[in-house]
């Protein structure tokens, strides 16, 4: 078959130049056997397309003909999964800029492009393979210039120091190490905006207190007020304190409020996070991501979901400020990992008001691509996972699932029949992906 260009058609003068751009990329699909014909019923939805959008039959003929080889030649494939992935030796490696998703039976590796990162969610039962992708993908993501932040519950990630075969740095620290001033703006970002994201982050989607948040942005003022040696802030205690200082003059809403609000700082402090926050100036999360390439392994083991979600929040929230002082055209990427992240992922959020239920993780995910923030999480249940997390997730993968679980896995990837009657027989180490960004079909 002659080489194709719909510029060509004697009767292209009168299409628009939208219309042409859409006949190129209708041809490229054609020719791309990625796009399985034999499972994909729209391309006969394309063909009539394709009469409907130029007056000559001879192109319509044309893309017709196209379609109909890549059918014929993926029906005679004994691969069942014929055209989900390039041929033999046309894929990278693990290359230098690549974040590796799945080996093919083709021996190369499917990888992702740094340039083009996503959010990422892998969902699979335990000791299926999970934090071993995710060990590997740290090691890619570091080797390609990125800044990883990992919070590892179980210490599985912790042994990314094996894959370091090329000096690739990696530090490994205990939550309880963590020094963090939690009312110190990032440089740049006022004091005000700092107390409302705060109020917002904490109050607002943490600890599900609507009510009382007028009540902890008081006495956030009213610990910020109190005298203290230039170049520090308050406290966490100290807000704790101006909390226990408020004396509503009759039993009422606002002595609940107090109540609500003090009843929920205690248990960030009885927890040990209070400690962590507890610093009047720090330069640890400034360090971190305005330093080189490196993979930071936090283990927060002993940690509950929301005193965890708190912790995560903190460093991202922090990012996400700092860069929108900062407006880099480029920013270095900086991904947050969260391993065996069921708790935290998950959607829907108790409150004292309707209207808070969005996940905390799932809102920094809506907004920090721009920015140059992605998240990559790990779940053993995907239903159970924040419905705005997985709408912002272009790249899902699967080490296995079941039951109810597995049919919402498969409607949401589009898999075939074949490929959602494997989610329940994976074995270890066995995958299917789905990355939107360069592969649109499961692989």
């Amino acid at each position: 078959m002659m080489p194709f260009n719909p510029r060509h058609g004697k009767n292209s003068q009168r299409t628009t130049h939208l219309a042409k751009r859409s006949l190129e990329d209708l041809w490229q699909l054609t020719q791309d056997p990625m796009l399985r014909w034999q499972d994909v019923p729209g391309g006969q939805d394309l063909v009539q397309w394709s009469q409907l959008h130029t007056e000559d039959a001879y192109l319509a003929d044309l893309l017709a003909d196209a379609i109909g080889i890549q059918r014929a030649t993926a029906s005679a494939a004994n691969d069942p999964f014929y055209g989900n992935y390039p041929q033999h030796g046309s894929l990278p490696n693990l290359l230098p800029g690549r974040v590796p998703l799945v080996s093919l039976p083709t021996g190369d590796v499917l990888s992702l492009s740094a340039d083009r990162l996503s959010n990422m969610l892998i969902v699979g039962p335990t000791r299926w393979g999970k934090s071993n992708l995710l060990r590997l993908q740290i090691a890619s993501l570091v080797r390609a210039g990125s800044i990883v932040v990992a919070f590892d519950p179980k210490a599985d990630l912790a042994e990314c120091s094996l894959l370091w075969g090329h000096g690739l740095p990696a530090v490994v620290i205990d939550w309880e190490e963590i020094k963090l001033a939690f009312f110190q703006p990032p440089p740049g970002v006022s004091i005000q905006r700092w107390l409302n994201v705060k109020d917002e982050q904490v109050l607002g989607l943490h600890l599900g207190l609507q009510a009382s948040r007028r009540l902890g942005i008081e006495t956030m003022h009213a610990a910020l007020a109190a005298k203290r040696p230039n170049g520090t802030w308050p406290s966490f205690d100290a807000w704790v304190e101006a909390v226990t200082k408020v004396n509503p003059r009759i039993a009422g809403r606002v002595s609940q409020y107090k109540e609500a609000l003090l009843y929920a700082l205690k248990q960030i402090q009885l927890s040990g996070l209070g400690k962590v926050l507890n610093h009047v100036a720090s330069d640890f999360l400034l360090r971190i991501f305005n330093g080189a390439p490196c993979a930071y392994i936090i283990r927060t083991g002993g940690l509950s979901a929301t005193i965890a979600s708190i912790l995560v929040s903190e460093f991202i929230a922090y990012l996400y400020e700092l860069r929108g002082v900062e407006r880099l055209e480029n920013p270095r990427p900086v991904v947050f990992v969260m391993d065996d992240a069921v708790s935290i992922l998950k959607g829907g959020l108790s409150s004292e008001a309707h209207g808070a239920d969005i996940n905390p993780i799932s809102q920094w995910s809506l907004l920090g691509n721009g920015r140059g923030i992605y998240f990559i999480g790990a779940t053993q249940l995907f239903r159970w996972t924040s419905g705005a997390f997985v709408h912002n997730c272009h790249t899902i993968a699967s080490v296995g699932s079941s039951g109810d679980d597995a049919w919402a896995l498969a409607k949401h990837l589009d898999l075939t029949p074949d490929q959602a009657a494997m989610l329940g027989r994976l074995e270890p180490g066995e995958i299917i992906v789905r990355a939107k960004t360069e592969y649109p079909l499961a692989v």
